[in-house]
Parts: C-alpha cells; sequence; structure tokens
C-alpha cells in the first residue's frame, strides 16, 4: 500500500511527510503527523510478512486541542486569510487599474487614426486648392506686371532710338568735318615734323653745351661759399653721383651753444628720392658734416635745390645739387 499525499485543509497544497505547516499559505496542519506515522508503521508491518493483523499497533486517534490552541490556531487562520483577501483585492485592484489604462490607451486608437487621416486629407486638400489658386494668382499678376514693363521699356527703346538716330546724324556731320580737318592736319603735321626735327637738334645742342657747363663747375668746384650773417657753408653748387656722400663745412657762430642745421626743398627739386646730413647741429667753428643723396630713377638727372635755416636767427641760404 503507497502513501498517499496529505492534503492541505486551506488551500489543498500536498503537504510534505512530518510536516505541520502548509508551505504554501502557511495554515497548520492538525492531525496529519499522527496519521502519517500510523500509515508509515502499518507498511513496514506488511513488508515484514506479519500474518497476525491484530498484533499491529493501534492507529491513535490525533489528540484533542485544547480550547486554547483551537483559538490560537483559528485566530493565525482568520489573519492569514484577512491577508490573503488584502493581497487578492490589491492584485485584483491592480489588475482592474491596468486593464482601464489600457482600454483608455487604445480604445480610441481607431477613432483618433480616422480624424487624423481625415484632417490630412482636409489639410491637403485645401492646400492644393489654396496653392493652385495662389500660384495661378501669381502667374496673372507676374504676366500683368511684365507686360507693363514691356510696354514701358517700349516706349523708353522708342525714344532711345530716336536720339540715337539724331547722334547719328549729329556724328556723321562731325566725321565729315573731321575728315575735312584731318586732310588739312596732315600738311600740317609734315610741317610740325619739321619742327620737331629742328628742336630736337636743338636740344641735343643745349643738353651738349650744359653738360660742358657742369663739367667746368666740377672742375671749379667749389664755386664759392654760401653764406647768410652768421651762418654758411663753404659751397653752394655740388656735383655728385647717386649714392654719393660729399664733405660739407658748415659753420654758425651764434655762441657757444649748438644751432641746429635744418634744410627743406624748393621749387625746382626733381628726381631725388632722399638727402640726408651726418650732423645736424654745429657749434661756434667750421664743422664737417656729410651730406647723401639718392634719386628716385636711376636712369635720370636730379636736382636738389634745398634751402639751409638754423634755429637761432633768420639768416638761411641756398645750395643746388646736380646728381648725375
Amino acid at each position: 500500500m503507497e502513501n498517499e499525499p496529505v492534503k492541505c485543509e486551506q488551500c489543498g497544497a500536498d503537504l510534505p511527510e512530518g510536516s505541520g505547516v502548509c508551505p504554501e499559505c502557511g495554515a497548520p496542519v492538525s492531525g496529519a503527523s499522527v496519521q502519517n506515522e500510523a500509515e508509515t508503521e502499518l507498511q513496514g508491518a506488511e513488508q515484514q510478512g506479519t500474518a497476525d493483523v491484530q498484533e499491529l499497533p493501534a492507529v491513535s486517534e490525533p489528540a484533542r486541542e485544547s480550547r486554547k490552541e483551537r483559538k490560537q490556531r483559528e485566530k493565525e487562520e482568520a489573519r492569514l486569510e484577512r491577508e490573503r483577501a488584502k493581497q487578492a483585492a490589491k492584485e485584483s485592484k491592480a489588475a482592474a487599474r491596468a486593464a482601464k489604462k489600457a482600454e483608455r490607451k487604445y480604445r480610441n486608437i481607431p477613432t483618433v487614426i480616422i480624424l487624423v487621416l481625415i484632417l490630412i486629407a482636409l489639410t491637403a486638400g485645401l492646400g492644393f486648392l489654396g496653392w493652385e489658386y495662389i500660384g495661378s494668382r501669381s502667374v496673372i499678376d507676374s504676366l500683368t506686371a511684365e507686360n507693363n514693363q514691356l510696354e514701358t521699356e517700349a516706349g523708353d527703346l522708342t525714344e532711345k532710338l530716336a536720339q540715337k538716330e539724331n547722334r547719328i546724324s549729329e556724328l556723321q556731320s562731325e566725321i565729315e568735318e573731321k575728315l575735312g580737318l584731318i586732310s588739312q592736319g596732315d600738311a600740317k603735321t609734315e610741317e610740325y615734323a619739321e619742327t620737331v626735327e629742328k628742336l630736337e637738334k636743338q636740344l641735343e645742342t643745349d643738353r651738349t653745351r650744359i653738360e660742358e657747363i657742369l663739367k667746368l663747375i666740377a672742375e671749379k668746384e667749389p664755386l664759392g661759399g654760401a653764406v647768410s650773417g652768421k651762418y654758411r657753408a663753404d659751397r653752394s653748387i655740388i656735383i655728385a653721383k647717386d649714392g654719393d656722400s660729399i664733405p660739407l663745412s658748415f659753420s654758425a657762430q651764434y655762441g657757444e651753444k649748438n644751432t641746429a642745421v635744418e634744410y627743406s626743398f624748393e621749387k625746382g627739386t626733381r628726381n631725388i628720392d632722399t638727402v640726408s646730413l651726418s650732423g645736424n647741429s654745429v657749434t661756434g667753428e667750421p664743422s664737417l658734416v656729410t651730406l647723401s643723396v639718392k634719386k628716385k630713377a636711376a636712369e635720370e638727372d636730379a636736382l636738389a635745390i634745398l634751402k639751409f635755416t638754423n634755429d637761432q636767427s633768420d639768416d638761411f641760404f641756398y645750395m643746388i645739387i646736380i646728381v648725375k
């Protein structure tokens, strides 16, 4: 005879052998252990082959619960039942809320989709019609504006064409006059060519004479000092090459204090890039100052006309520098 599993009186779950409490619901098990022990002893006697059934130990009835134990068990069962009921109620409420939420969420989706599709269709239709109207109106306005502009431009072109025709007539008359003048000018051109040739020959002659004069000046340097009151230099004309440094003797007899040597370019100066002095002041006795000159265009002669002044008096003098 096989052991039949003992069931929990509360939840019906299978109870392990010798368990006094249900592992599923926690309810106490009454009389289960005594009954299991009796069944175990009965099975052992059968397996040993004992023939005398009357000698088997009698199954003792489960001990009666005291009133206090019964009340305590009933109280514990009632507490567990209330907790199970509360838990079941909570789970039921949670499931109901989730179901309602899901129902609210998905119940109106088809309606919303339909309304959205209707709105999209209406918007697209109205937009297309509006766009067609705006486009047509825009084309009409554009054509009207272009037509007005073309009419205005046609009037302007007609007026300009008339002006151009008048100008062409005037130019034709001027051309005829110019042709006559050109014919007269050809004759005068020959005369001018002869005159220019004579002038070029004269210029060449003058240039040769000037070079001879400059050569004489260079041979006779210095040709005298540049003097004004107590302010002076040892020469007034200098002939130099581009980039040369020329020594000059300046003096300014205004006492022992320094006298500033200053100069400025006068009218007639040409092709001069820079003029510089090695010293800008003198004191009493003559002082040696180096003057340097540089041209702008190296292939042309240069002329510098300098006016020298000082900071002690109104005395001044001119100096001419010719750069070959």
